[in-house]
């Protein structure tokens, strides 16, 4: 039997523990036979809320068989002794907030982060993933041909039927913004500039341009997938909503809406890229020798040559205002 195709998130791993340790870490968190699980380790990450070389890292693992305490829930937190020391693990497959898919090999300073954000009704690690495959194109490729990149993925509630929230476009980007000054206030004491690269699909690109005032000198660029600007035709999706309380995000999503019309003046110049897909399977590449995937590896190339040089220069022009 192959592995299960749900992937999760582990958080509070021991920096010093090794591989096998990790598996055990994982299958004694679940409370299962490390043979029963296998778990299979993709990435290994430091926590990107925490300070450099912090003691905890963060996995995405995927397991032989579904721990039978995840069939009925997405996430667990258990407390696990290792090295005689007590690590507190969290196990879950929602991916909320910043997940980090690699360290980049170069300092604080020398180095960018991309930063992928999922569309409506979608997953923050699904939605990258190719169709009935493996291929996770931002954690097994891009994460792991740079040396001058971090890539995290933004997670936020997105969910449509039976919702609960009263989040429009405008909260999103307004945590989007807190949670990026929580993972950064506690990286050092000295600040310096982080080149930022948004990839964004769907909602994700509103959520981004949302969050995109002048004053965002740390943005290089921004790679964006099926992103309506202009809107959306609510009308397919209010069936869905109906009467919940997240009626409020589909209506921010109307051709009419205010801030969409800002939107639509503050992006006119890019570059487009056709791709013969559906909506949903733009940001989904077979593999790295994908046609659609080749097309914007450019981009990425681009950004790794000169986004430094050309933060850096703006920061120094602006004088010594502070910006992520």
């Amino acid at each position: 039997m192959g592995t299960t195709k749900t992937t999760y998130r582990v958080q509070g791993i021991p920096v010093d523990a090794s591989p096998d340790d990790i598996k055990m870490i994982i299958s004694q968190a679940l409370g299962e036979d490390a043979s029963r699980l296998d778990p299979t380790i993709h990435s290994l990450a430091s926590d990107p809320y925490k300070p450099p070389n912090s003691s905890t890292n963060v996995a995405t693992v995927t397991f032989k068989h579904t721990p039978k305490t995840l069939k009925d829930s997405d996430r667990l937190t258990a407390d696990v002794t290792w090295d005689s020391k007590t690590h507190y693990i969290t196990v879950d497959s929602s991916f909320g907030g910043f997940t980090p898919l690699n360290d980049a090999k170069t300092k604080l300073g020398s180095r960018m982060d991309v930063i992928a954000v999922s569309g409506l009704s979608s997953h923050p690690f699904g939605s990258w993933k190719a169709r009935g495959g493996t291929f996770m194109w931002l954690r097994d490729e891009v994460a792991k041909t740079t040396e001058k990149a971090r890539v995290l993925l933004y997670g936020y509630d997105t969910t449509l039927a039976n919702s609960e929230s009263f989040q429009d476009v405008s909260d999103i980007a307004q945590r989007l913004s807190s949670d990026l000054n929580a993972m950064r206030s506690g990286r050092t004491t000295s600040w310096v500039p982080t080149p930022i690269v948004f990839v964004a699909h769907s909602l994700g690109g509103l959520v981004m341009s949302e969050h995109y005032p002048d004053d965002f000198l740390s943005i290089y660029g921004l790679l964006l997938f099926g992103v309506p600007n202009g809107g959306i035709k609510t009308k397919y999706w209010m069936p869905i909503v109906d009467s919940q309380p997240n009626k409020n995000l589909i209506d921010s999503l109307a051709p009419d809406a205010y801030y969409l019309r800002n939107l639509q003046e503050n992006f006119t110049k890019h570059k487009h890229i056709a791709f013969n897909q559906n909506h949903s399977d733009l940001p989904k590449f077979g593999s790295n020798y994908d046609e659609n995937y080749r097309a914007i590896e450019p981009f990425f190339k681009e950004c790794y040559d000169d986004a430094l040089e050309v933060i850096h220069k703006r920061f120094n022009s602006e004088g010594s205002r502070l910006h992520f």
